[in-house]
């Protein structure tokens, strides 16, 4: 009788683990999407300012291969001159980085908003930025002129930015706090989760690394607390063409552009291509 009961409290046991394990996997997969983006709104009094404020950026208003309005800005400094392509952090609203934009000298530079970011319509996803990726590219091209164009990427917006650089031919290619894979990231982060199973978005950068040739510039905070510095690494590490690393001593994710030497390692590696 005692073991009867023991077996019986055991089997209990072990079905309400599995059932514990099972709701925390079935919770991480349908709440991954919000841990992952984090859309911001943009109201008619923030364009005001910017429309105010920074003249010299103009709004874009683009539609992608799903019908979906993408809006962003586009900052004019020549058409003679090259283009810079942004692609912002997970919980960027773009707008926010033109005072900076306007650091880049001779170089026209195109803010867009995420889908769901600002006044971007439909929802973001991995394969949604990068059918948008090459839209905005392609446009770029053969609507607005520009023949040279180089890209950048915060955070998750390295994997947009690497994926273009894969896919299009670009003069160079800025990633500041990449990562080599989000899975790799989040396997470090739940080591008891099967995350490679259970992830939609895998913004695999590495693999794509290992294709492209041309130059990067990678600056990586050494603190960086979300993207640790090891995955960087092992990005720079795959890089098929040149790459260079920086390391800004004692930054952490989100201040790294307060780092000294930020924008100048930015604009020295930008300035190379200006003539080509």
């Amino acid at each position: 009788m005692f073991l009867t009961k023991t077996i019986r409290y055991l089997s209990f046991a072990a079905a309400g683990i599995v059932l514990l394990i099972t709701g925390f996997f079935a919770l991480f997969y349908f709440s991954q999407d919000g841990l992952l983006f984090h859309p911001q709104p943009l109201n008619e009094s923030r364009i005001d300012y910017v429309n105010e404020q920074y003249p010299e950026a103009k709004e874009v208003l683009t539609e992608n291969k799903d019908g979906l309005d993408l809006h962003g800005w586009l900052i004019e400094s020549g058409e003679d001159d090259p283009l810079l392509i942004y692609f912002g952090g997970n919980a960027e609203e773009v707008s926010y980085m033109i005072p900076d934009a306007l650091r880049l000298e001779n170089w026209n530079v195109l803010l867009m908003n995420y889908r769901g970011y600002g006044l971007s319509g439909g929802s973001p996803g991995e394969a949604e930025f990068f059918s948008d990726a090459l839209t905005l590219y392609d446009e770029m091209t053969s609507e607005f002129g520009f023949e040279s164009i180089a890209v950048m990427g915060r955070s998750m917006g390295t994997g947009p930015a690497v994926y273009l650089s894969e896919q299009r031919d670009v003069l160079g290619t800025v990633l500041v706090s990449p990562y080599d894979s989000l899975t790799r990231v989040a396997g470090d982060r739940y080591p008891l989760v099967p995350v490679s199973i259970l992830l939609n978005h895998h913004f695999d950068n590495s693999t794509r690394a290992e294709r492209i040739e041309t130059p990067a510039l990678v600056l990586i905070a050494e603190n960086d607390e979300v993207i640790p510095p090891s995955h960087s690494e092992e990005l720079v590490r795959s890089w098929d063409g040149d790459s260079e690393a920086v390391f800004f001593e004692g930054k952490h994710h989100n201040n790294i552009q307060t780092g000294s030497g930020y924008w100048t390692e930015i604009t020295a590696f930008l300035d190379q291509f200006k003539q080509e």
